[in-house]
């Protein structure tokens, strides 16, 4: 696997993890041997134009208007899965 795959399987894995829904961002530094280390999941990033989640974005293509439909994309179609304990 190459370094952006390995990151965004260990970014899912995150996510999933802590049962975090609609978007995040993951903190995460990489080792000069290779290892990644997650830092923090920060389930309410700032999404103003500039900051780094709108940013991070935008590196791989996502225009900001683009993000910020996907996102309310996000929450008008959410459904939550109710658990039972």
């Amino acid at each position: 696997y190459g370094m952006a795959t390995r990151v965004q399987h260990l970014a899912k894995r995150v996510f999933r993890g802590l049962e975090l829904t609609g978007y995040a961002r993951v903190d995460m530094r990489l080792a000069a041997d290779g290892r990644i280390f997650v830092i923090e999941a920060n389930p309410n990033p700032q999404l103003a134009y500039g900051e780094d989640f709108a940013e991070s974005a935008e590196a791989v293509g996502i225009k900001y208007p683009d993000l910020l439909e996907r996102i309310i994309g996000l929450g008008l179609n959410y459904r939550a899965a109710w658990k039972t304990v």
